[in-house]
């Protein structure tokens, strides 16, 4: 079965001394439709998008602790990752989103591992990374310190947005090779819409 989820404004998330600099959303009910609006989240009625909905939402109710998402830009692969965190156990946190190619990206994930390490309550439940392709191995570093620091079921699930292929980024170095490593079989790959013709309005 698959969940259906509606956006909502942005969201700002603070813990002590410092107000997160990343893009946050509120995530709604768990299973809230938007039957009205007609946003299904992963637009198409192809096969191909069927079984990546199907998918997605089979990893959100696993509760993976790192996702990678696969797709061309512009192939919706935030909309899966809203889509995976909505379906999931920790809908009822926030979700960020944060840039590896931003100059502070290092700085603000520093923050919110030492804050998911501090236990505090107000981090959100899943942290997007988009162009994780062009991550710096100390930001990547971070990132395995990240689910490091997180014991037993993790606090904040991470999910990671990549332009290029998968096998492409694993031989950029051996420190995206690990991060992606540690996905196992919780990566999806959206098909772009020449390879879906049916999906064009």
């Amino acid at each position: 079965m698959e969940c259906a989820a509606a956006s909502t404004a942005p969201l700002t998330v603070t813990w002590p001394g410092k107000t997160a600099v990343l893009e946050f959303f509120r995530a709604p009910r768990q299973g809230a439709n938007d039957e009205a609006g007609g946003d299904r989240w992963i637009d198409g009625d192809t096969p191909a998008v069927a079984r990546l909905r199907r998918r997605a939402s089979e990893i959100a109710r696993a509760g993976a602790a790192l996702v990678v998402v696969e797709g061309e830009p512009g192939t919706g692969k935030l909309h899966v990752a809203k889509w995976i965190h909505l379906c999931g156990h920790r809908a009822d946190r926030a979700l960020a989103v944060l840039d590896a190619t931003e100059p502070d990206a290092t700085q603000q994930l520093a923050e919110l591992r030492a804050a998911v390490r501090d236990g505090v309550p107000a981090v959100p439940g899943s942290l997007v990374i988009r162009n994780y392709h062009a991550a710096s191995s100390g930001f990547i570093h971070l990132l395995l310190d990240l689910l490091a620091v997180q014991n037993g079921e993790p606090t904040c699930a991470i999910v990671l947005l990549c332009s290029r292929p998968v096998a492409e980024v694993r031989g950029q170095s051996l420190q995206h090779a690990q991060m992606l490593g540690r996905a196992a079989r919780a990566t999806l790959e959206i098909p772009p819409l020449r390879r879906r013709k049916a999906d064009i309005p």
